[in-house]
């Protein structure tokens, strides 16, 4: 099988893989939280290059395509079935045509796919300037210069953990340690915090050099943290609708 290949059925299931938070939210949340659909893009790029996927002028291409098939597939389908089986019906197709044949849910779902397919290709623009960077050298976005400030910002505060030898979590340092290299510019400080750039332990800091190489390594954690918040509150309510009904 070829590496494009691979890559496709990579980018497949990273895309399903991060509609996981947006799909409870909806289903069990009661909340269409369309904004996550940006992040289905990442993910199709993400399982693409964890297959070997090729990355060349004919990937991003392939990054569209998939994540619009991955987000039609989710609201049009997915979501659907998830709905008939969280309200007790079984999950089959002549179920599904029997819901859609209802004309307001058949608008309500429409209406939601419009939106998502929106907030999906602001994910996907994200991630062909990226891809572009990659592939084409002399491509410059129209983010150049916020991207190299952003970098300028991160070496100077690398420069500031460098000084304490703040490298790992063994060496961490204190928080004014660092404010006090970087102008006490906290905005700053908390920016690449949530990058995770800068990580916490046990009360101090260090630099994450992991994190600084890598956009997708960054973007996965905090998806993470995402998906772990979303399923906290998810079963928060399920917990809530549970007692309340008993």
């Amino acid at each position: 099988m070829s590496k494009r290949i691979l890559g496709i059925i990579g980018a497949l299931l990273g895309g399903f893989l991060f509609t996981i938070p947006w799909i409870l939210l909806y289903v069990y949340g009661k909340m269409l939280f369309s904004i996550l659909a940006a992040f289905i893009a990442f993910g199709a790029l993400l399982g693409y290059k964890k297959f070997g996927g090729i990355v060349d002028k004919k990937t991003p291409i392939i990054i569209v395509i998939v994540s619009l098939i991955v987000i039609v597939a989710t609201t049009l389908i997915i979501i659907p079935l998830c709905l008939l089986h969280q309200n007790g019906f079984i999950v089959s197709w002549n179920n599904l045509e029997f819901i859609y044949n209802n004309l307001e849910f058949r608008d309500a779902i429409i209406h939601d796919l419009v939106i998502s397919v929106f907030f999906t290709l602001l994910g996907i623009s994200g991630v062909i300037s990226k891809l572009k960077q990659e592939v084409d050298p002399n491509y410059v976005s129209v983010q150049a210069n916020n991207i190299a400030n952003n970098q300028n910002n991160i070496e100077m505060v690398k420069q500031a953990f460098m000084k304490y030898h703040a490298m790992d979590k063994f060496n961490a340092t204190s928080k004014e340690n660092i404010l006090g290299e970087i102008n006490n510019d906290l905005r700053l400080f908390k920016q690449l915090k949530m990058q995770q750039i800068i990580k916490k332990y046990r009360g101090n800091y260090y630099f994450s050099e992991k994190a600084e190489k890598s956009l997708l390594y960054r973007f996965a954690i905090l998806y993470l943290k995402i998906m772990g918040i979303i399923i906290l509150v998810v079963a928060i309510v399920l917990l809530i609708v549970f007692v309340t009904t008993m």
